[in-house]
């Protein structure tokens, strides 16, 4: 017993070292993120002090004398879509095999590679679905405080449901910073929810006319540059941590079963 118990806190004290990392590297994205979207990284890749640098007062607090604060409906125009749920009773309209179709379930704050359902092309003739391009940005729009503001980034073709609204890619503002912007900026939909039902929502209207800041293409991409490489540390802490409990989930099925016996 106490040699299994041995075994088995091994693999315990791993996963919660693991935890540990992980907690401790999303804790620096806040920061950084806190840093990075109000002032900004030059291009000497240092953050600007607002006792060296200009700052501007803006809707959104104090920016950079070089950014702008913009709404999403002047940026993206007639680049911005709905999506709608086809009739359950069409079963013909759902495949295993066929476009994503996101929910807001599948919305990830991160990219999308995969939907838990699809749909068959036939359903394009039938009902005005927009198929989005890779790289739109996805917000979730109803299911309350829990869900809207959610947001995910196409790595493929797609299409959404009516709780979701897509930003198709424009030249002038990088995706993955958009992503980020809309994840820090994620407690501002609270202030201009709706309740039609029981919970609040938010409305495409509302999504056009929700303030961003907007730094100079350049610097997006730096920004983005730096916040991917700690979204790709925590990406694989998490991986880790996922096999060490498959690994222990293994050992008790041995260990606590006598299919394997351990030496003493």
């Amino acid at each position: 017993q106490q040699k299994i118990a041995e075994i088995l806190e091994t693999v315990d004290n791993a996963i919660e070292k693991t935890d540990k990392i992980i907690e401790k590297y999303k804790r620096i994205k806040q920061g950084l993120m806190q840093d990075l979207l109000t002032k900004g990284i030059d291009e000497n890749g240092n953050i600007r002090n607002p006792k060296t640098h200009k700052f501007k007062n803006s809707p959104l607090g104090k920016i950079p004398e070089e950014w702008e604060v913009v709404r999403l409906g002047d940026i993206f125009k007639d680049k911005i879509f709905t999506g709608l749920t086809p009739s359950r009773k069409e079963t013909k309209f759902f495949s295993d095999k066929g476009i994503l179709w996101v929910k807001t379930t599948d919305l990830n704050n991160s990219f999308i590679i995969d939907t838990e359902e699809k749909l068959n092309l036939k359903v394009f003739k039938y009902y005005p679905l927009k198929l989005l391009p890779p790289n739109t940005v996805l917000i979730a729009m109803y299911g309350g405080f829990n869900q809207i503001g959610r947001t995910g980034i196409l790595k493929k073709e797609a299409t959404t449901n009516q709780a979701i609204c897509g930003l198709i890619p424009v030249d002038n503002i990088n995706s993955i910073f958009l992503n980020y912007c809309l994840i820090f900026l994620r407690n501002n939909w609270k202030k201009i929810a709706i309740s039609t039902r029981k919970d609040p929502n938010i409305t495409k209207n509302d999504i056009k006319t929700f303030l961003i800041p907007l730094p100079p293409l350049p610097e997006q991409k730096r920004i983005v540059e730096i916040l991917s490489q700690i979204d790709q540390t925590i990406e694989k802490e998490t991986a880790y941590k996922e096999k060490l409990q498959h690994i222990k989930k293994g050992l008790m099925e041995d260990l606590l079963t006598g299919k394997v016996r351990v030496k003493v």
